[in-house]
């Protein structure tokens, strides 16, 4: 899936810089150039109205996050499983918080708009409160910056597109790592010796303690265990 929006990015982009290049008095009297560009446009304007409503779920997905967060939990990720038939397949997803799934959103499938009449494109969003009141709100928390020195652990992986980013942190997160200050993504890599349906990511995480310089021989442990939980959910370390 990810791979797609990658795609879907790059047409948006060229159909940005296609407008651009027509705006330019330079081009706009130049009719041969000016026929190319339009013809080029026109083939991507379907792809691009995809793109936008693609985008319109990502913003879904990014407001339920914001939301969510201020609810206390261990893990929470996002997947493209919405379980209902009232959701458009590729344009849809569900928020899953520790182990139960509290929210569904995107497209509403066209064949219920068309059935009900709906002439535009409607996107939703449907929130499990129930659920979400049965926990308390995350509380607020305060910590000190260290004045000793931070570790930095990088991890190479290949991960296959089904694997989101949502999936990798909720793994790390789920081993509880006392010490691990922060976990991202520092670098993504597609094509060249990357099989296709596949991408190389590259992690950092960074470990520091409040009261002590850590060792290395405390640090291995836990990037050891990071790598061991990578692995489980199919991803390949790289050499």
């Amino acid at each position: 899936m990810s791979s797609i929006f990658a795609k879907l990015d790059s047409v948006v982009r060229r159909y940005q810089e296609i407008e651009e290049a027509m705006a330019r008095p330079e081009v706009a009297t130049d009719f041969s150039r000016i026929q190319e560009l339009a013809r080029e446009r026109a083939s991507l304007e379907e792809l691009v109205h995809i793109a936008q409503k693609q985008q319109k779920v990502v913003q879904e997905q990014r407001d339920l996050e914001a939301l969510l967060g201020i609810f206390q939990h261990s893990a929470l990720y996002f997947d493209a499983q919405s379980g209902s038939s009232y959701y458009h397949p590729g344009r849809s997803g569900r928020a899953v918080m520790d182990g139960s799934t509290v929210a569904r959103f995107g497209q509403v499938h066209p064949e219920v708009a068309a059935a009900r009449k709906l002439r535009s494109d409607v996107f939703l969003a449907e929130v499990q409160l129930e659920r979400l009141f049965r926990g308390p709100l995350r509380q607020p928390r305060y910590q000190g910056v260290s004045r000793f020195p931070a570790v930095e652990r990088d991890f190479s992986f290949v991960f296959g597109d089904d694997i989101t980013y949502d999936k990798i942190r909720n793994a790390v997160e789920t081993l509880k790592l006392a010490q691990l200050r922060s976990f991202a993504p520092a670098e993504i890599f597609r094509g060249g010796a990357v099989p296709a349906g596949q991408y190389s990511l590259l992690l950092r995480a960074t470990f520091q303690a409040a009261e002590r310089t850590l060792r290395d021989d405390e640090v291995n442990p836990w990037a050891g265990k990071i790598i061991e939980a990578l692995q489980k959910l199919g991803g390949r370390l790289r050499a």
